[in-house]
């Protein structure tokens, strides 16, 4: 799976990694985790050796595409509509 196939206007979130039900930001591996950033989601998806790779390609995209130079400040400032259409360009 990939985060773009992933990652919905009802599981994304800003300004953590990951939320419970409530609202709460909880670790991306609480077993309550149901919303995540695009971090989040990564770490969640990708298995740890891939990391790296994923978070540089996106982070390329980022910088290419948009006003920004991290995938936070990109995440926490950005519309879903613009997280889907990076995600779409990135093929992550």
């Amino acid at each position: 799976m990939k985060v773009k196939t992933f990652l919905t206007s009802d599981n994304w979130t800003q300004r953590a990694l990951a939320r419970d039900n409530c609202g709460n930001a909880v670790s991306i591996f609480n077993e309550e985790a149901c919303k995540f950033c695009l971090l989040g989601a990564i770490s969640r998806i990708y298995p740890p050796h891939q990391l790296e790779d994923i978070g540089m390609r996106l982070r390329d995209v980022i910088r290419l595409k948009t006003n920004y130079t991290s995938i936070s400040l990109f995440n926490d400032n950005s519309e879903f509509s613009e997280i889907k259409r990076i995600l779409n360009i990135a093929d992550i």
